[in-house]
């Protein structure tokens, strides 16, 4: 429901500090990553040891991203997890391994206007199919899903608690926004402080717009679904049933966590037309294909600069440092792949 959309509206804030504390910080040290920092700060075994924390988060995290995208191709597609997965990341891998960080960034942008540009029009068919915002509305309501549809819920609230997410949720996320790598590389490579600044305000703009373009249109697959429920219960008693029935939605039990992950591509398959399935699978692959590309440039830079160089080869050449990173993006991909039959017995 919304209270989720508050992890996003919250980045805003952490976004800005990234910008306007920490960057300039960051810059004026002349860091390549941010365990460099703490060895400055508290000694070279704090290094190591958020280096290595930092490449064990990065692959539990590459299993993240790749587990939704297979289950985007699953659905829509039917390609099972064995062919998605590795077929996603060695694209992803040959990209990042040919142009480093600036490769992932240019790709970055060009798929950042595809996802926005998809996510618009999703919305937009969603609510479209739903015949309005309102309507989905006095469905969940009906379905007595009222706490989906506000972003408060009471501090003693079992989930989404607004006290945890407004202060607990956003303590915890300061690393990711702040101090995480995949993050910080993207204002370590800004000319100046006003440009990182910038980007972060830019950054903070477009996070304002997952609200709209994930969460409203998983909301409305719910919708969906609580409407089939309703109107296979009226059609048992002999009532007339909704015009927005499709009985296909009875199936898909968005009630459990695990359908519940699939609402979206669900709505993609049931409710959008032919053009705009198309147009929703480039959108969501590229997004995720920008999060991966993004972990394997991280995770090979923290190798290369704060493991090898620093541990191992100190006098290592820079072209002994691109071979040993584009190993390191190897090994992301193949460690990545490692997870497919943990993510499939799930």
């Amino acid at each position: 429901g919304l209270p989720i959309g508050l992890y996003e509206w919250t980045a805003v804030y952490l976004l800005l500090l990234l910008g306007f504390v920490y960057a300039p910080i960051y810059l004026k040290c002349q860091l390549t990553t941010v365990p460099q920092y703490f060895e400055r700060r508290f000694g070279s075994a704090p290094r190591l040891l958020l280096s290595s924390i930092t490449l064990v988060c990065y692959i539990i995290r590459i299993a993240t991203i790749v587990y939704a995208g297979s289950i985007l191709l699953e659905v829509i597609l039917g390609w099972n997890i064995y062919v998605s997965v590795p077929a996603i990341m060695t694209i992803t891998g040959i990209y990042t391994l040919g142009g480093g960080l600036a490769a992932v960034m240019y790709t970055d942008t060009l798929q950042m206007f595809i996802f926005v540009f998809g996510g618009i029009i999703g919305t937009i068919t969603a609510l479209y199919k739903i015949e309005g915002w309102s309507n989905a509305r006095n469905i969940m309501e009906a379905a007595n899903l009222t706490d989906f549809t506000s972003m408060y819920r009471p501090p003693d609230a079992k989930e989404y608690a607004i006290t945890g997410m407004l202060i607990g949720q956003m303590i915890g996320s300061m690393w990711y926004w702040c101090i995480d790598q995949e993050l910080v590389q993207r204002v370590l490579s800004a000319k100046n402080t006003d440009h990182a600044k910038g980007g972060t305000i830019l950054a903070g703009f477009l996070k304002l717009l997952p609200v709209f373009i994930i969460t409203i249109p998983g909301m409305i697959a719910r919708a969906f679904y609580e409407r089939c429920k309703m109107d296979h219960l009226a059609s048992e008693v002999g009532w007339a049933i909704s015009s927005l029935h499709n009985p296909a939605w009875c199936s898909t039990n968005l009630t459990d966590g695990d359908n519940a992950n699939k609402a979206y591509p669900y709505l993609i398959i049931y409710e959008f037309p032919v053009g705009v399935v198309g147009l929703m699978i480039a959108s969501m692959l590229a997004a995720m294909m920008s999060s991966l590309a993004a972990v394997f440039n991280s995770a090979s830079t923290v190798f290369t600069i704060d493991i090898y160089k620093r541990f191992i080869d100190t006098t290592a050449s820079e072209e002994r440092l691109v071979r040993v990173g584009q190993g390191a993006t190897v090994c992301c991909v193949a460690l990545g792949m490692a997870w497919i039959p943990v993510m499939k017995s799930q």
